[in-house]
């Protein structure tokens, strides 16, 4: 099955919310899913295909059903969509760029557990719950998504057993991403870890050479002190596989990440790539 994007009218992201700005309930009012979808895809939804993986899958019934009420948003870097213990208003469909899983602690600090791009829908499982969240969710890496009201995903979803078969089977996914993050995350080297978080930004960037992301952001992905993050890209600077500037890290050598890399970027790549091809099979 061949995913591409079909090409968006750039004005109708611009007059839609970017993802994590405060907004009130006039605001939001403004907002016209149809007419705003109208103006970005055309008339129906049936006639593109996704980016996104999730929507990708799903039957042509369940996207008639979807499509007069997606949102096409902006994903903006370090603003937040949800915050830990929030109700979840809506479900995001990553067709760029990425969103980051944060957990916290009571002293506010962070560690992220897992990252939401084109592969996924962020929201879906407290959306199908009715759960609140149980982590924060940031803008990583700049790009687009479609949103929905979480109760609308979930009254979609469950109307029908394909629909619901795809989101099962994402979600049984998801948890084995995150047991591969925790895994990660407790035996593997700052510097693994560090160049597979790059690796993951550049994909999600669509092959860019920089990557948007602060110091303090990369610390509070991996739980450590800024000064450690500063002395290793320093180090990996040295070495010539990567530049850093202000709030961008541009990387010269991929190759040279992916031999630094964890095998988790090999394994998180397989096993959703395993996925939806069992689904489009």
């Amino acid at each position: 099955m061949e995913h591409r994007k079909r090409s968006v009218n750039p004005g109708a992201w611009e007059s839609c919310l970017s993802v994590g700005f405060p907004t009130d309930a006039a605001s939001d009012s403004r907002l016209k899913p149809r007419s705003v979808l109208a103006n970005a895809y055309g008339s129906t939804l049936l006639e593109m295909t996704f980016s996104n993986r999730f929507l990708s899958a799903l039957g042509a019934n369940t996207l008639e059903s979807l499509r007069n009420w997606l949102e096409p948003v902006a994903i903006r870097p370090d603003h937040v969509v949800y915050r830990m213990g929030d109700r979840v208003e809506h479900v995001y469909f990553v067709e760029s760029g990425l969103l980051l899983r944060l957990a916290m602690v009571e002293d506010g600090r962070t560690v992220s557990v897992g990252v939401t791009g084109r592969e996924g829908a962020a929201g879906a499982a407290n959306a199908l719950s009715g759960l609140p969240s149980f982590h924060q969710v940031t803008g990583h890496v700049e790009g687009e998504a479609l949103r929905i009201e979480a109760g609308r995903f979930a009254d979609v979803i469950n109307a029908s057993k394909e629909a619901r078969k795809v989101a099962d089977v994402y979600l049984d996914a998801l948890t084995i991403s995150s047991d591969l993050t925790t895994t990660c995350l407790a035996f593997h080297p700052l510097s693994a870890r560090l160049s597979t978080a790059l690796l993951n930004a550049q994909d999600a960037n669509g092959g860019g050479g920089k990557v948007l992301a602060t110091q303090e952001l990369l610390a509070s992905m991996f739980a450590v002190q800024r000064t450690s993050v500063t002395s290793l890209a320093t180090s990996m600077e040295r070495a010539g596989l990567i530049r850093t500037g202000r709030g961008a890290v541009e990387i010269l050598d991929r190759a040279g990440l992916e031999r630094s890399a964890c095998g988790c970027y090999d394994r998180q790549a397989r096993l959703w790539a395993d996925l939806w091809g069992a689904v489009d099979a």
